[in-house]
């Protein structure tokens, strides 16, 4: 997902059935093995009745993180 050569651990984060309208969503998350920063996620959305042509999914919305800030001692990822 970064757009380098690097090769960085995923995570797939997923719900329990019960979870709201749309348990089937679903997060990648994209972790630097050196750091262990979050650098990208790719986020699947399936509300159905917001998709189009009866899609089951929408396509992957992706975020990239360029850098890191400090909230009171917790290091977060930063658009």
């Amino acid at each position: 997902m970064p757009q380098d050569a690097k090769e960085y651990v995923t995570v797939k984060l997923t719900f329990e059935a019960s979870a709201g309208d749309t348990p089937k969503d679903y997060y990648i998350l994209y972790i630097d093995p050196d750091s262990y920063e979050l650098k990208a996620s790719e986020y699947v959305m399936t509300y159905a009745s917001m998709m189009q042509g009866g899609a089951e999914s929408g396509p992957p919305s992706v975020f990239v993180w360029e850098k890191t800030v400090r909230v009171e001692g917790l290091l977060c990822s930063s658009r």
